[in-house]
């Protein structure tokens, strides 16, 4: 059998700087793509508004009761709800409107340590039903969510 001829084995500057750059310059972009991937989807440019990185995907419950579905004039009703524990939601609108009328903001509350806001409302002489909803306006976390509506008639 005939042997092949030999290759010289070339150790040329070009395979040095192969087998040293081209890892490099792998681990470098690799780097990269991990520092943009890691940023926070939460993150917000300055004036504390929020981003429009992403859209919430979570509902919250929100909840809303009143002390009394029936009152006479200048009576006063509690209305209270809360929220969830695991947001720092600061405020909440409370809704009402009379019969069939649009919603307007009654009140703006604040919510407590607790997870829970309440507000009075005094019965007004104009005797008919009062339809109060609470309304969280939504966030980078959460869409807007609003309680059941709860009716206080007054008689």
């Amino acid at each position: 059998m005939r042997n092949a001829p030999e290759r010289p084995v070339r150790s040329s500057r070009w395979s040095r700087v192969t087998f040293l750059v081209i890892p490099a310059l792998a681990l470098a972009a690799l780097l990269m793509v991990a520092a943009v991937v890691a940023k926070p989807a939460t993150a917000h440019p300055s004036y504390g508004q929020p981003c429009r990185c992403h859209t919430p995907t979570a509902t919250a419950t929100v909840t809303l009761k009143m002390s009394a579905s029936k009152v006479h004039p200048a009576k006063v009703v509690t209305a209270s709800g809360t929220v969830p524990t695991d947001h720092n939601w600061t405020k909440v609108t409370i809704q009402k409107r009379l019969g069939a009328k649009p919603w307007k903001a009654w009140k703006t509350v604040t919510i407590t340590s607790t997870a829970t806001f309440s507000a009075k409302w005094t019965a007004p002489a104009t005797k008919g039903k009062y339809s109060f909803r609470a309304v969280y306006a939504g966030d980078n976390n959460y869409k807007k969510s609003m309680s059941p509506v709860r009716i206080v008639t007054v008689y």
